[in-house]
C-alpha cells in the first residue's frame, strides 16, 4: 500500500468533481478545500486573518466563512479512518489481542499497537489522495449550495443536509458505509476492487444528488476510461 502512486490514483477523482462541478465551482472548491483545510492548524490572531482573506478570495462575508469553516470542522471528512474507507482497505482483525490470557493480551496489544502504525505508515500516500478528493468535493458542494442559496447559512439544518450529501455524491459516495449490495456478503471479497468503477457506473446512471448535467458530465470523464460502450452509452 505504501505507494506514491495510490496518490495519484485517489486524489485524480478531484478532476472528475471540477467536470461534474463545473469548472469554475469546481476548481476554487478545490482550492477553498485546501485553504480551509490549512486553516485547522491555526489559531488567534493567524486564523482571524487566514479566514478574512479566504472570505475576500472567494466572496463571502467574514461571518460566511466562518461559517463554511465550521461545518468543515463538524463534518470532519478530512479525517481519513476505516469507517471511511472504501471497501478493500480496511486492515483486518488480529486474533491474538482477544487471547484471554494476561501475558497474551500484553503480547497482543502490543503487536496490534505496532500493526495499526505499520498500516497507518503503509496508508499515507492512500490517505493524503483521498484527503484531496473529499476537501475538493466539499469546496465544490459549498460553492453550490451558496451561489443558490446566498442568503441562507451553511449551518442551518437544510444547508447542512444539501451540502454534505452532495459533497457525498460528488466523492461517489466511496465509503464502507455506503458499499452497494453487489459488495456485501459473498461477493465482498471478489467485487472489492472493483468499488470505483461501480460508484461511476451507480453515478452515472442513478445520480442520487447529483443533477442530469452533472451525471452527463462525469460520464464524459469516465468514458474513456471505461469506454463509452463499457458504461452503456453507445
Amino acid at each position: 500500500l505504501a505507494d506514491p502512486f495510490q496518490f495519484l490514483l485517489q486524489s485524480a477523482h478531484s478532476i472528475n468533481i471540477a467536470a461534474m462541478a463545473g469548472i469554475d465551482d469546481g476548481i476554487t472548491g478545490a482550492v477553498m478545500g485546501r485553504f480551509l483545510l490549512k486553516s485547522l492548524k491555526l489559531e488567534g490572531k493567524q486564523l482571524d486573518i487566514m479566514v478574512d482573506r479566504m472570505s475576500k478570495q472567494f466572496g463571502y462575508t467574514k461571518k460566511e466563512m466562518g461559517e463554511i469553516r465550521q461545518l468543515f470542522i463538524d463534518s470532519a471528512r478530512y479525517e481519513i479512518d476505516p469507517t471511511n474507507l472504501v471497501e478493500g482497505y480496511v486492515a483486518p482483525s488480529n486474533s491474538i489481542g482477544r487471547a484471554k490470557g494476561k501475558r497474551a493480551r500484553v503480547i497482543g496489544n502490543t503487536v496490534n499497537k505496532s500493526w495499526e502504525k505499520t498500516m497507518n505508515a503503509g496508508m499515507f500516500f492512500f490517505n493524503k489522495g483521498e484527503q484531496i478528493t473529499r476537501v475538493t468535493a466539499f469546496g465544490a458542494a459549498v460553492r453550490k449550495w451558496k451561489a443558490a442559496n446566498p442568503s441562507m447559512s451553511v449551518l442551518s439544518p437544510e444547508g447542512r443536509s444539501w451540502v454534505i450529501n452532495k459533497e457525498q455524491a460528488y466523492s461517489l459516495n466511496m465509503t464502507n458505509m455506503s458499499r452497494a449490495q453487489i459488495q456485501q456478503g459473498l461477493l465482498r471479497v471478489p467485487t472489492q476492487f472493483y468499488s470505483y468503477m461501480l460508484r461511476s457506473f451507480e453515478g452515472i446512471f442513478v445520480g442520487k444528488d447529483l443533477t442530469r448535467s452533472e451525471r452527463r458530465r462525469l460520464a464524459m470523464m469516465v468514458g474513456p476510461f471505461y469506454g463509452m460502450t463499457g458504461i452503456g452509452l453507445s
